[in-house]
């Protein structure tokens, strides 16, 4: 069975961030330095994503205006905890750094 969890929550840019790319280029660079490995990571207009074990995680910033987002760490697997278990520490993680 697949398994699907979503995080959400909403952020503005702070001071460290001008635009949305330089967010995304940290995650991006943080989803490769994780101890655990994610493959096949990219970063486009739409989302930061990557492959981990049996699992796809995605992360989408929906613009609300000014410089609001909508946050969502969204990833899809095969095993419950496991993938609800990622998206509650890459959602803690990215929140924490900003």
């Amino acid at each position: 069975m697949t398994c699907l969890f979503i995080r959400t929550r909403r952020m503005e840019l702070g001071p460290n961030y001008q635009e949305l790319w330089q967010l995304k280029s940290n995650i991006q660079a943080y989803l490769n330095n994780l101890d655990v490995r994610f493959t096949d990571v990219i970063n486009n207009d739409q989302e930061v994503a990557g492959n981990l074990a049996d699992m796809r995680v995605s992360i989408l910033h929906l613009h609300i205006g000014g410089r609001g987002y909508f946050e969502q760490v969204i990833a899809s697997g095969t095993d419950v905890s496991q993938t609800r278990g990622i998206v509650d520490r890459i959602a803690n993680d990215i929140a924490q750094a900003r």
